[in-house]
């Protein structure tokens, strides 16, 4: 695999960083940017968080898995609420985007 040297990688962000400033309105206030930027990190943190619950209940369960419906039952619902994790921090981050619409600084 051929590997990126230092220059074309910043090359290659200064490019990234053009494509994105062109996206964004020019309306667009800093309440608005850190209202999406909030929500990033509550979707981005509450979904590592759902993935590292659930491989830890997956690592720990899957042996014993086997021995009993009952434990199989247990084991779904743990994962259910792992993964309801990552849904709270999609509620948070859509409402944080929603209110930082009508913040004026």
């Amino acid at each position: 695999m051929e590997q990126v040297s230092i220059s074309n990688q910043y090359f290659l962000n200064f490019w990234i960083f053009l494509l994105i400033t062109s996206l964004v309105d020019s309306t667009f206030t800093s309440a608005q940017g850190f209202a999406t930027f909030g929500a990033g990190l509550a979707v981005g943190l509450s979904c590592l968080a759902s993935g590292i619950a659930t491989g830890i209940v997956s690592r720990k369960m899957i042996p014993r898995v086997g021995d009993s419906r009952k434990k199989f039952v247990g084991f779904v619902l743990i994962l259910v609420y792992c993964e309801a994790i990552g849904l709270y921090g999609l509620i948070v981050s859509l409402i944080a985007q929603s209110s930082g619409i009508n913040i004026s600084m």
